[in-house]
């Protein structure tokens, strides 16, 4: 019996059974529902198999309970049916497959809920197709699914979900599942199509237009229109040769020049119009000259010539020398300067007074500072004509050149080369022609050692020697840079002894590097009692480090050792009156003049 009903749930699954086939339609554009033909469609839907649908436990007490104990008519056991169903061992149907399901037993009618509601051993045999494919939707909307069951459990429905529509384009697909195609789309066509293009008219001639493989005309092969020429032919298809373009003599282009010779050739009725000249004679009038005479028949002599003093030629010009060269009944106009003195005003400088006489005081932020040995306020300028910021180049670092009064500032691509003799930009040099072991990568320092500081510890070292560092590394100069020569040594790594000594920052936090830090007194601003084991209220800083926004001062007269940092914004120097803000320095240099001269000082350069 087992076997016989594992074949009919296995036939019933196939859909081979009398009464159970179905056709499923994948391209049905709706949902489908499939109701077993012998469901009844007024009927409660029946449970679905869980404690809330179960029947009630008769309670032992009721008249009506069953009690497997109770000894029924003849002696027989009682009908055991707990559910209620009227199934049971001992009762009249002893078959029943749920006893606590009263919804459940042979002859109930077969749900789809996956369970064996009529207890023949097969789930949902009347449900043939459920896990079949299906679809709903039109087009690129289009979902897929399966059949599963309903919610009520009569029938089947596909679990598959429609998608959203998209903006239709031209791709044979339905994209806004309309039920139409490529409707709407501009230039939109079958690959291989053909269509006749342009005009017959005058010098056009027709084309055709293919639709390309994406799906779109392509260009037309017709010949014109094109602009109207003068040429007896419609160029431009409109049923007219040179319409607008003949000239009064009827031929094409501009008429004729009239020329001076008794002939009409502009074909406008008049004879020499305009060509006969104040003297009556063809050509230009003679020019006047400043002889005397009336050369070019204007009843004047020599007008116009003669200048504002009466004379021939031209007027002289006027100079800064209290006369009136140009006879104008003024002296010195236009060529004193606002200041009213002969020369160019003076420079404007970042100290509260208008040296340069426009009205405003300090109008422009200063980007070169000079603060000199014993003073005590700086004093600084705008940027100057071909300087590093009035070319749009930004300084990087600056060093002094004690022997020739320079002070070298270095931007990303050059270097720049101030002259303090002559208070200007001299020149500018490609920085990685000068550096070629740098080229390309931006620096962390520069500084320069003179010939008699060199000297005082290599008695034998001549000209200046030029370091500079980047990457962690520094490269020495080995000849005199003035001299616009290239030869470095090899690489010194920033981690050798001196970076090794007490209070050295850590090399990769190096951002500038300077040969001299001392403020305008000569002194580095900690003053730190004891260095070195030496004693002292005071240090001759030779080098110093910038890290951040902190200086370090290195002493090395006696002993190499770093001074403890003190912060930029507390160096002595730029807490000085008309100093710049800490954050726009730039780049610095001490010059120790060799005459001790007025150029001795600090210098700095700041951002704009």
């Amino acid at each position: 019996m087992a076997a016989v009903r594992a074949l009919s749930t296995a036939l019933a699954l196939l859909g081979l059974l009398p009464g159970c086939g179905y056709l499923v339609d994948l391209d049905a554009p709706a949902r489908v529902i499939v109701t077993p033909p012998d469901a009844d469609a007024g009927a409660d839907p029946p449970g679905d198999g869980s404690a809330a649908d179960a029947a009630p436990v008769p309670d032992a007490a009721s008249p009506d309970a069953a009690s497997p104990d109770a000894a029924g008519p003849d002696g027989a056991a009682a009908c055991a049916d707990p559910d209620g169903d009227g199934h049971g061992p001992g009762c009249a149907s002893s078959l029943d497959c749920a006893p606590l399901d009263r919804s459940r037993h042979p002859g109930a009618a077969e749900r789809c809920d996956g369970l064996d509601d009529d207890c023949d051993g097969r789930a949902d045999e009347d449900f043939a197709g459920k896990g079949e494919a299906c679809a709903v939707g039109d087009g690129a909307c289009r979902g897929r699914g399966l059949f599963v069951c309903s919610p009520d459990g009569r029938g089947l429905r596909c679990d598959a979900a429609a998608g959203a529509g998209a903006p239709e384009v031209c791709d044979e697909v339905d994209s806004d599942c309309d039920g139409r195609v490529d409707e709407g789309v501009p230039n939109c066509c079958a690959p291989g199509d053909r269509r006749p293009c342009g005009s017959d008219v005058g010098a056009c001639r027709v084309g055709e237009q293919i639709c390309s493989p994406d799906r779109a005309w392509e260009g037309c092969t017709a010949v014109g229109p094109e602009a109207e020429r003068c040429n007896g032919e419609d160029d431009d298809c409109d049923g007219q040769p040179d319409e607008g373009l003949l000239n009064a003599c009827g031929t094409c282009g501009p008429p004729p020049a009239e020329r001076c010779g008794g002939g009409d050739e502009d074909c406008d009725g008049r004879v020499d119009e305009g060509l006969l000249n104040a003297c009556g004679g063809c050509g230009p009038a003679p020019v006047e000259q400043c002889d005397g005479g009336d050369d070019d028949c204007d009843g004047e002599v020599d007008e116009g010539v003669l200048n504002a003093c009466g004379a021939c030629g031209p007027v002289p010009e006027e100079t800064c020398d209290d006369r009136d060269e140009d006879c104008d009944g003024r002296v010195d106009e236009g060529v004193r300067n606002a200041c009213g003195a002969c020369g160019p005003p003076p420079l404007e400088r970042c100290d509260g007074v208008d040296e340069d006489c426009d009205g405003q005081v300090d109008e422009e932020p200063c980007t070169l500072f000079f603060l000199a040995e014993g003073s005590d306020a700086w004093v600084g300028w705008p940027p100057l004509p071909d300087g590093p910021e009035a070319v749009g180049e930004m300084v990087q670092e600056a060093v002094a050149i004690t022997e020739t009064d320079e002070l070298w500032a270095f931007t990303a691509d050059g270097v720049f080369v101030f002259d303090l003799e002559g208070f200007r930009w001299r020149e500018r040099f490609d920085r990685d022609a000068l550096l070629p072991q740098v080229a390309g990568r931006p620096l962390q320092g520069a500084y320069v050692l003179p010939a008699w500081w060199r000297q005082q510890f290599q008695p034998m070292a001549q000209g200046i020697e030029l370091t500079v560092q980047v990457d962690g590394q520094s490269f020495v100069h080995s000849a005199d840079p003035v001299a616009r020569t290239a030869a470095f040594e090899q690489a010194v790594p920033l981690d050798d002894a001196a970076w090794q000594a007490p209070d050295a920052p850590a090399p990769g936090d190096v951002i500038g590097v300077l040969s001299d830090l001392r403020n305008a007194s000569g002194h580095w601003p900690g003053a730190p009692s004891d260095l070195c084991g030496r004693g002292g209220d005071t240090a001759s800083t030779v080098l110093g480090v910038v890290t951040g926004q902190a200086a370090h001062g290195l002493e090395a007269g006696h002993c190499f050792a770093f001074l403890p940092p003190v912060p930029i914004g507390a160096f002595a120097p730029l807490t000085s009156p008309r100093a710049p803000a800490p954050g726009r320095v730039r780049g610095w240099a001490h010059l120790d003049a060799v005459d001790g001269g007025g150029h001795t000082g600090l210098y700095l350069f700041a951002a704009p």
